[in-house]
């Protein structure tokens, strides 16, 4: 089975190391040999997770080792695709995976009509979906305290006084005050103040510098801050995609460009909801002669990366409360594959 085993020790009441083994196939291996047309085809088949941000990244790629850019028509395709997939991994998230993990109940129905929603090839989603995420931080009174309504990602920046929203924290009755309360109780005394690592990819370090997620990492709240940072990257997509006649880009919520290097040498960023996926290509001849892929959950679970390193160090009295806080931290950083953690004990002194 592929996925990640992530493996931690204990040592003096702290979680002293940990060890991430992958077994994750790599789909790059299949693509040398191959014209740009049948990778592409390919790269659309390999995976279950991501895939409209892989074959977007390929065809960007491989247009760009060609020396050549995609037809406007066929990037606004490609572009919504991976916009529609990212907001369906950031709902994934929100509303199955991490009330699943607190013990809250979950809202499939809610989900499925968002998935399908967010899913469907021209469809108009991200207006109603702000409205959606409004209600989940307060409605209307959050969009309009002084009785002049304003963007929702602006008026998340009220949030910052974290006394305020850990207020709506504890009473409010939306699915996502729920996931945050809990979570609260869950993560208490497991974090400390940390800004997000160079070598961090996702929703947290983008949005660290966003007024409530900077305050709560400042707060030493930081497994709360990624799934704020989360929540505030869903926002930002869908008004983006909403509200162009204001002036915003989507591309300003979706990275997503490629370059040429040098001849025959083509590179590609597509955003995620987990982070930044990269591409590079090198053609001869017109056939694929290297190809490389790096996914954030290459970077983000990288031996002594991301996770390992937010993860050693967390107060831990037994290995039950280990494997909780590690699975909370993996879940935080998310994967693209299946993870399982397993505590084995206090470390050996020689």
């Amino acid at each position: 089975m592929s996925g990640l085993a992530i493996s931690v020790w204990r040592e003096g009441g702290r979680i002293a190391n940990v060890r991430v083994a992958s077994r994750r196939p790599d789909p790059a291996r299949l693509l040398p040999g191959r014209a740009p047309a049948d990778a592409v085809a390919l790269l659309g088949t390999l995976y279950s997770v991501c895939g409209h941000a892989q074959r977007a990244a390929g065809e960007l790629a491989l247009a760009a080792a060609e020396g050549r850019g995609l037809a406007p028509a066929t990037r606004a395709k490609l572009h919504a695709a991976v916009a529609g997939e990212a907001a369906q991994e950031h709902l994934w998230r929100l509303l199955v995976d991490w009330p699943r993990r607190l013990g809250l109940p979950v809202d499939q129905a809610a989900f499925a009509g968002w998935y399908r929603r967010c899913g469907a090839a021209g469809a108009d989603w991200a207006g109603p979906l702000v409205e959606e995420l409004a209600g989940w931080a307060g409605g209307a009174a959050l969009l309009a305290p002084r009785g002049a309504r304003e963007p929702l990602v602006v008026a998340l920046e009220r949030f910052a006084e974290l006394s305020a929203a850990d207020a709506w924290i504890a009473t409010g009755d939306t699915p996502f005050a729920r996931c945050l309360r809990e979570l609260r109780v869950a993560c208490r005394g497991a974090d400390r103040p940390r800004r997000p690592a160079a070598d961090e990819t996702g929703a947290y370090p983008r949005l660290a510098d966003h007024p409530w997620v900077a305050a709560l990492a400042a707060a030493g709240r930081g497994l709360e801050a990624r799934v704020v940072a989360r929540y505030v990257a869903l926002v930002e997509l869908a008004a983006s995609l909403a509200a162009p006649a204001r002036g915003e880009r989507p591309d300003e919520a979706l990275e997503f460009d490629a370059d040429g290097p040098r001849p025959g040498v083509g590179r590609a960023v597509v955003s995620t909801a987990r982070g930044l996926l990269l591409h590079e290509a090198r053609l001869e001849a017109g056939v694929i002669r290297e190809y490389a892929i790096r996914t954030p959950t290459d970077r983000n679970f990288a031996p002594n990366g991301a996770y390992a390193r937010a993860v050693a160090g967390l107060a831990c009295g037994d290995d039950a409360e280990a494997e909780r806080l590690a699975g909370l931290w993996a879940l935080a950083l998310d994967p693209c594959v299946p993870f399982a953690v397993r505590a084995t004990g206090e470390v050996a002194r020689a």
